[in-house]
């Protein structure tokens, strides 16, 4: 019995060291299928589990990080199942909770070269970006116009969180109603956060004040993009209405709207 048992855990011991070295050397498809050969015959196999994690983090961060989720729920002490969760969360954004991960690698050792590497070089472009943010803030408030506007929202779009970005942009809309323009980009800001109604209301906002064919043409663009064909044609109606505005039109805007059609 000793011996009917033993070989089955020796099988799967050698399926988990075959699957590590096979993502070592780069050959994912037998590593998954070593990983997912463990984890058949042993489901709470946790490092098979973080194996995985590592293995999805540049195709599947998602994926990675329900692996390595579910292997710290398993053995909360496990350093390598929270240091790819911190690079997981890393991959998907989520800076503040990436952070945190390390610091739990840190504080089941604090020696972790890997773990305090990563901890202080996610700091230190963290506090890049929060200091990016601030200057350009500051030099739109002291100077509002549309170039210092147009300098913000860019640094917004590419250095802070979508939640960060509408936050200040909605400032801007409501203190400054003279510059419709911060509209367009709340509208960008909406479209970073997946939010497709919200960006559309953005730019009915800035037709609102400022009527634009441009900007009735990307709002057709998007929801044609997304399958809202009806919605699509609904922004079109008043530029193919009025004649007039059909007679302004210069080649590319004619060209986007008869594909639009």
């Amino acid at each position: 019995l000793v011996l009917a048992t033993a070989a089955p855990a020796q099988n799967m011991e050698s399926w988990y060291r075959d699957g590590m070295a096979h993502l070592q050397a780069g050959r994912k498809a037998e590593a998954q299928a070593a990983f997912l050969n463990v984890l058949a015959e042993v489901p709470d196999h946790f490092r098979s589990m973080v194996g995985l994690a590592r293995l999805y983090l540049d195709t599947s961060p998602n994926k990675s990080l329900e692996y390595a989720n579910t292997a710290i729920r398993l053995v909360p002490g496990y350093e390598p199942g929270h240091l790819v969760r911190g690079q997981a969360l890393e991959r998907l954004g989520r800076e503040e909770d990436a952070a945190e991960a390390y610091r739990q690698v840190i504080r089941l050792d604090a020696r972790h070269t890997d773990a305090n590497n990563r901890l202080r070089a996610l700091l230190r472009r963290m506090q890049d970006r929060r200091s990016q943010v601030q200057q350009a803030s500051e030099r739109f408030w002291a100077e509002p116009s549309l170039r210092t506007l147009t300098l913000f929202g860019q640094i917004l779009l590419q250095q802070a969180k979508p939640e960060e970005a509408l936050a200040e942009l909605d400032a801007i809309r409501k203190k400054r109603t003279d510059m419709p323009e911060v509209n367009l980009w709340i509208a960008r800001a909406r479209r970073a956060a997946g939010d497709v109604d919200g960006e559309q209301a953005a730019y009915r906002s800035y037709l609102a004040v400022r009527p634009s064919i441009g900007v009735r043409l990307i709002m057709a663009e998007r929801l044609e993009a997304i399958g809202r064909y009806r919605s699509a044609m609904d922004v079109l109606t008043p530029i193919e209405a009025d004649k007039q505005t059909l007679a302004t039109l210069d080649r590319s805007d004619k060209a986007r709207l008869a594909f639009l059609r």
